[in-house]
């Protein structure tokens, strides 16, 4: 049985593998010099295809890694460099010989910030040094990365106190392969109901002005009934943000008709639904916390506050057609559905016909 680090045990691996796990350096010779092997072919193993070298790092053997080395082992892949895998699986010694040999050199733009994001899937922070050493620094490419420690179930506060004090971006909100629209740490933190890290990023001066995928961070804490949070929040906002004149003034503008100004200003903010509805309920926004923001490049006001079982799906108000409308943030669609007295009056029917029967 051959077991590799990140990928489990294996009963049969290819030769050349096997030869890499048992340290066979005479066998690579050998396929190196007779079969013309390429040290540098890539190795399906499971769903994945690997180096050798990889293989060696993930394994820990040193001895491997510079033996690859001498023979022209690539360690700045196109795709996934070497320093990925030595910050991911590997201890400072093994990725100070990937740097030393230029394993830093020649990365792409967004490559730098990956390396972090790698040393998050490895939990290997002890890397963070070594790398702000070699000019991976975390104020320049560890936006991502401290964005990401805002998504588990535990967040580690000693670590988000180190990033902060290396100069880290606390509003760092490019879009990436993880977040696929523009959202902040704090956004992320608030999402996932970590309220102490969200008040630990408002004590560092986060801003909460900023708008991602239709939200702000004070309708996020209200959304996921945060009420401290809120509070904290809303306190730092523009007063007028949450003035009821200038958001009915707002909303006019909009063309948001009367009677939906008079629904979102009472306290039944609740709408249910019979059992073979999708969606048991709508929890809508108070008047003053509905958000206008835009979709696509039109204006929108952000009604519903939680859509019960589908959290991708938000309920909005759009000008340009009048009606109540259903936009599947995960699936990037618009759902049509009806003017608001309309939609009022039949919301189970036209949630069951317009986007789940058609």
């Amino acid at each position: 049985m051959y077991k590799i680090n990140g990928l489990g045990s294996f009963e049969t691996l290819p030769p050349e593998v096997i030869s890499v796990l048992n340290s066979d350096f005479d066998d690579l010779q050998y396929r190196i010099e007779k079969r013309r092997f390429n040290v540098n072919k890539r190795i399906a193993i499971s769903s994945f295809n690997f180096t050798l070298l990889q293989i060696a790092l993930r394994i820990k053997n040193m001895q491997m890694v510079n033996w690859l080395i001498e023979k022209g082992a690539i360690l700045n892949n196109q795709y996934d460099p070497a320093i990925f895998t030595a910050v991911q699986f590997t201890d400072m010694e093994f990725t100070q010989k990937i740097i030393d040999n230029g394993g830093l050199c020649n990365l792409s733009k967004k490559q730098p910030g990956e390396i972090f994001s790698y040393m998050h899937y490895g939990e290997n922070y002890s890397m963070i040094d070594l790398l702000e050493e070699n000019g991976v620094t975390v104020s320049k490419y560890g936006g991502s990365f401290f964005r990401q420690l805002f998504l588990g179930k535990d967040i580690n506060m000693e670590l988000l106190t180190k990033i902060y004090s290396m100069g880290v971006d606390i509003n760092y909100n490019c879009p990436d392969a993880i977040f696929l629209v523009p959202i902040t740490p704090l956004m992320v933190a608030i999402r996932h109901k970590h309220a102490q890290a969200a008040m630990w990023l408002l004590d560092h001066n986060a801003n909460v002005m900023m708008i991602g995928d239709g939200d702000r961070a004070y309708t996020i804490a209200v959304e996921n009934e945060l009420t401290e949070v809120a509070a904290r929040i809303k306190s730092l906002e523009p007063q007028e943000w949450h003035d009821e004149q200038n958001k009915i003034s707002e909303l006019r503008r909009l063309e948001c008709p009367r009677e939906l100004l008079d629904f979102l200003r009472n306290n039944a903010l609740l709408m249910t639904f019979s059992e073979d509805c999708p969606i048991a309920y709508i929890r809508f926004f108070s008047l003053t916390d509905t958000v206008v923001t835009k979709w696509k490049r039109k204006n929108i006001v952000l009604l519903s506050a939680e859509v019960a079982s589908y959290g991708s799906v938000r309920f909005v108000w759009m000008p340009k057609e009048k009606k109540v409308c259903a936009i599947d943030m995960e699936h990037d669609e618009l759902f049509p559905l009806a003017p608001w007295n309309d939609f009022f009056k039949n919301a189970e029917i036209l949630i069951k016909t317009k986007i789940f029967e058609r």
